[in-house]
């Protein structure tokens, strides 16, 4: 699991914020400063209960922009898993099989 971390962390690194109207970006701001702070609770929460594989943890000076954050080593009761977050922040779990997956 450790290597698929590390690539998906790569990949969510190599994410370009910025202007929506620029070719150059692949992710724009949050709708707007609520929602984006909440997306950051949801990461600090995150941080709380799992281990963070990226370097760019999102900060308030970050105003609406939300960089991608990659989470794993959550523990399986972490609401973190069962809520929808609508933010870049994705979380791994390891499973034995997909009976447990599902």
């Amino acid at each position: 699991m450790a290597e698929i971390v590390k690539r998906v962390s790569q990949d969510a690194d190599a994410i370009v914020l910025g202007d929506p109207l620029d070719p150059d970006t692949h992710n724009g701001p949050m709708i707007n400063r609520e929602h984006a702070d909440r997306v950051r609770e949801w990461i600090r929460y995150g941080v709380q209960h799992g281990q963070v594989s990226t370097c760019r943890l999102a900060r308030e000076s970050d105003n609406c922009f939300v960089p991608p954050t990659v989470l794993s080593g959550l523990r399986p009761d972490a609401t973190i898993l069962r809520e929808e977050i609508f933010g870049p922040v994705l979380c791994i779990r390891a499973f034995d099989d997909e009976e447990q997956a599902l």
